[in-house]
């Protein structure tokens, strides 16, 4: 009878516990990062997501996986006009979508996604993240309607009123326009503000 002895090197054991290590540190990531990280076949099948998916839509993780991302859509179209830009350039970066919640919640996210092409280069399969900016956007509408209420408050003052930079003009509103005797703004701006103001010296 012959026996066979394989001898397992010290450094195939120090590859395999780092390899071991590695494969828990990605783990880890994927199991807590913020941001929601997601593989799909070309068909829009989710093939894979990150358990953050919790978090941001109400769905585990085992509620989604094997279903078309198609159902997230808030806007149908918007499926076709995404993948149409991955394909035509390969990869999105920033890319805004609104998307649904099991709820039924709307989100606005910022979408990452890549097409991974397979040995012959074949599209195989979109690998992408997405991160949730609702409360960004939000933010940002409401500062701008903010500033939408202030220049109409100050283009409908009955008070003149401009702005200037180093004596140069920026911004007239119409009552400023008026007292100056212009007609509209471009008039005032870029031109240095003593120019529509006389001096009277006093004789003697």
């Amino acid at each position: 009878m012959f026996w066979d002895f394989f001898a397992i090197s010290p450094s195939a054991i120090q590859a395999e516990e780092s390899l071991r290590v590695s494969e828990e540190k990605y783990r880890n990531l994927f199991e807590n990062v913020q941001d929601v990280f997601y593989q799909i076949d070309i068909a829009g099948i989710i093939q894979d997501i990150s358990p953050s998916i919790k978090h941001f839509s109400e769905f585990n993780r085992d509620e989604i996986i094997g279903t078309n991302v198609f159902n997230l859509y808030y806007e149908p179209n918007d499926r076709e006009i995404f993948l149409d830009n991955l394909k035509k350039n390969g990869e999105v970066r920033d890319y805004e979508l609104r998307v649904k919640t099991k709820t039924g919640e709307i989100k606005v996210v910022s979408v990452n996604a890549s097409i991974i092409y397979d040995a012959i280069g074949n599209p195989n399969h979109i690998d992408g993240s997405l991160r949730d900016i609702t409360e960004r956007k939000m933010s940002e509408s409401a500062l701008h309607e903010s500033e939408s209420r202030f220049r109409t408050f100050i283009e409908q003052s009955p008070v003149a009123i401009s702005v200037t930079r180093d004596g140069i003009g920026e911004y007239a509103n119409k009552k400023c326009l008026q007292l100056f005797g212009l007609q509209k703004v471009e008039q005032f701006i870029g031109r240095p503000i003593f120019e529509f103001f006389c001096v009277t010296i006093p004789r003697g």
